[in-house]
């Protein structure tokens, strides 16, 4: 700015005496010429000058806003600097400034940053050599340390300061922590080497464990074979009352006794937290009434109901672990029927939620029993096997069952509750998840058959049982279904058939609308006689449920004129096939239908038609004698054979119809025994061959399966099941496995 103004004086001073001449002398040409001289100053766009006779002269662009300044220099004579001629103002453009500044300050900061740029990198050369090439040594000797076993001590190229810098710090701790980690790998190194020898030695201690159990359970299964065979022989023999009595102690301890080794063995097998799961199509009803089934003699032996239900929401077959689920309620329901002293059991199914294709159901069982403190309640739910410690419990046993039952439902993924109150009774539940079958799976897996009735009478007092059959019958539509609790009821319904006209279809009687168990059989027997006189029921279908059905009331209800007599335990599985068969006449009406068990302890009764010849293989001697009286029962002629060497030896000279061989036996056993019968060219190759073992270890009957032997039988033998054996052989059943 001060350039500009030294430079607009010099200007003026340069043409100030030619312009005073030129005001003195009224020149007006050279005042204009003067005027325009000034104006070609690249920074002057303005002059205007008033002289002292009021006359203006005014040249170049007026101002119209942009930057600018003005000065003013009085003319005066330069003789007679008193006598003013006038002024002269120019204005100056302030743009060609502007200009020079931004100029100037551009190159000033390009000079600068360019400065700025080669210190920075004088800088970074200097970090460079002074200290990153050490950080990246540092970065390497760190990732090679990870990658060695035996990493080198950490030194840089550079003398040691005087005084320890950070990267000297750096290096050291470096060096400490990779001598420590060498330290603690090599002691990770021996831990991990005496954690291999420790598992080794756990599995080995494992392997031992099973093999000392499965030891044991054969040691053990054994007398316990001998007691319950011959105490069962001896049912069969003339006894006093005294003595009756004293044999059925006998064998219900050793039933007690059999079932906790069988729950001990089980929950020794859950100690590994393993637990084999098959998920299959299952029928919810059929499952519950074959866990009823199974406990329905200690039930009876207390005179005790088992009533079982399953919500009308739930689909008739879902997938579920069938196997497990059934030894779960097996349990449950013993546990329920212990701390029963009369009354009822009951077993149900509810759905809790669904999602997607899974429904998650609680299975609950019910008792009306002494109930369980809120401390025992607490240890049963919180320690598997505190369970057996737990006071309320009448029995050691009772505890080990619920301990094996929560067990297997944890491990399971399951979740298992007690609702339990002292004097009201427990309910044990638990909750497990069951998959959805698909459209086509289920209409593949429905019957289609309808019953062809529309009218009938149920006659039950318990209201569980009615809810069940009116649910499983219900599903037939338009049946009409008309209930009486007790006999006077019936018979009122009876009355109204003469009045309305409208017969029934068919009936089906509980023995527990009788006045008391007493006189169950009579009056039931006499309301079949009574039905039977009516013309209109003459031919109808009648059904007897009975929770306890005898053997010796089988004749009295078929002279009565009663189609079936069912336990209820079956009802689930057979009141509605035995109706259609009924009904449609696919079964005859002169023939009572029976429940699948009471029929076979019917069968039993009966005597055996045609001899077989047996071969048996026992090493045990009071076992070998034992299993020989049983067969001889069944009508067998039996031969026997001390191991596996003298049965191939017999079995060359004989014409044996069958053989049933022991498993674990001196010389040879029963495994390699029955490989080579199989192997061989002999005639007695396909011969039926019945394993007897005393191992009750997962894998036992598929091992037997896999070594050539058609079917399996664990000890204790029980002789139902030698009769159901020998029976099936004799009708044929077994020449599908040879």
């Amino acid at each position: 700015m001060s350039d500009l103004q030294i430079g607009l004086d010099n200007t003026v001073s340069a043409i100030q005496p030619g312009l005073v001449h030129s005001i003195w002398s009224i020149d007006t040409t050279a005042i204009e010429g003067t005027l325009e001289g000034i104006l070609k100053h690249p920074s002057i766009y303005n002059a205007t000058l008033v002289t002292s006779i009021d006359s203006t002269f005014t040249l170049g662009t007026p101002p119209h806003g942009e930057p600018s300044i003005s000065r003013t220099y009085p003319m005066h004579q330069g003789t007679k600097p008193e006598l003013w001629l006038g002024d002269l103002t120019i204005l100056v453009s302030l743009e060609n400034l502007h200009q020079s500044v931004f100029t100037y300050f551009w190159r000033t900061l390009a000079l600068q940053l360019v400065k700025v740029l080669l210190i920075s990198v004088f800088l970074l050369l200097m970090i460079r050599y002074l200290i990153m090439r050490h950080l990246e040594k540092i970065c390497r000797h760190s990732t090679h340390s990870l990658r060695s076993t035996d990493p080198e001590e950490l030194v840089l190229d550079r003398q040691e300061p005087a005084m320890a810098d950070e990267l000297s710090k750096i290096v050291k701790f470096i060096n400490k922590l990779q001598d420590r980690v060498r330290d603690q790998a090599s002691e990770l190194h021996e831990t991990e080497k005496q954690s291999h020898l420790e598992r080794v030695e756990a599995l080995q201690a494992s392997h031992n464990k099973s093999l000392f159990i499965a030891n044991i359970s054969h040691e053990l299964r054994t007398p316990m074979n001998n007691i319950l065979g011959y105490s069962g022989l001896l049912q069969d023999t003339a006894q006093s009352d005294e003595q009756r009595e004293y044999i059925y102690a006998v064998q219900q301890s050793s039933e007690s006794l059999l079932a906790m080794l069988n729950d001990m063995l089980d929950l020794s097998k859950l100690e590994s937290g393993a637990l084999e799961s098959d998920q299959c199509p299952t029928e919810l009803k059929s499952l519950l009434q074959e866990t009823i089934a199974s406990l329905s003699s200690k039930a009876d032996a207390k005179s005790l109901t088992i009533e079982s239900y399953v919500d009308a929401a739930i689909p008739k077959k879902v997938v579920l672990d069938r196997v497990n689920l059934l030894r779960i309620l097996e349990c449950l329901l013993s546990v329920a029927i212990s701390l029963t002293i009369k009354g009822q059991v009951v077993l149900h199914v509810v759905p809790v939620s669904s999602s997607g294709n899974t429904l998650t159901l609680r299975m609950a069982v019910e008792d009306n029993g002494a109930g369980l403190s809120a401390a025992d309640k607490r240890r049963i739910l919180a320690n598997t096997f505190e369970a057996a410690t737990a006071e309320s419990l009448p029995e050691v046993g009772i505890g080990l069952k619920l301990a094996l039952a929560r067990e297997m439902i944890v491990l399971l993924g399951g979740r298992f509750g007690i609702e339990s109150e002292v004097g009201k009774g427990s309910t044990f539940w638990f909750e497990t998840d069951a998959g959805l079958l698909s459209a086509e799976d289920l209409s593949v897996s429905s019957d289609d058959s309808a019953l062809q009735i529309s009218h009938l009478l149920l006659a039950d007092t318990n209201e569980l049982s009615l809810r069940a059959i009116i649910e499983q019958l219900g599903e037939e539509g338009r049946l009409q279904i008309d209930v009486a609790k007790n006999i006077k009821d019936l018979e009122q319904l009876l009355d109204q058939v003469r009045d309305t006209g409208q017969p029934y279809d068919a009936f089906i009687l509980d023995e527990t609308i009788a006045d008391s168990e007493d006189v169950a059989v009579e009056q039931i027997t006499g309301l079949v006689r009574g039905i039977r006189q009516q013309p209109e029921h003459r031919s109808v279908p009648i059904l007897v449920l009975s929770p306890h059905p005898k053997v010796e009331t089988i004749t009295h209800y078929h002279q009565a004129g009663a189609s079936a007599y069912l336990s209820k335990v079956d009802r689930e599985l057979v009141v509605r096939d035995v109706l259609y068969d009924q009904v449609t006449g696919r079964r005859s009406n002169a023939a009572m239908v029976l429940s699948p068990a009471l029929a076979r302890s019917l069968e039993q009764t009966r005597p055996s038609h045609g001899e077989l010849y047996v071969l048996l293989v026992e090493d045990n001697e009071v076992n070998r004698n034992l299993a020989r009286k049983m067969l001889e029962k069944c009508g067998c002629r039996v031969e026997m054979a001390e191991n596996g060497e003298v049965a191939l030896q017999q079995l060359g000279t004989g014409q044996f119809d069958m053989v049933f061989m022991d498993c674990w036996m001196p010389v040879l056993d029963g495994y390699d025994t029955t490989r080579r019968i199989r192997a061989s060219n002999e005639p007695y190759r396909d011969i039926p061959i019945v394993a007897l073992t005393a191992n009750a270890f997962a894998g036992e009957k598929q091992k037997c399966f896999e070594s050539g032997m058609n079917e399996f039988l664990t000890k204790p033998i029980r002789y139902e099941e030698l009769a159901g054996i020998v029976r099936r052989f004799k009708e044929g059943a077994l020449s599908e496995y040879v």
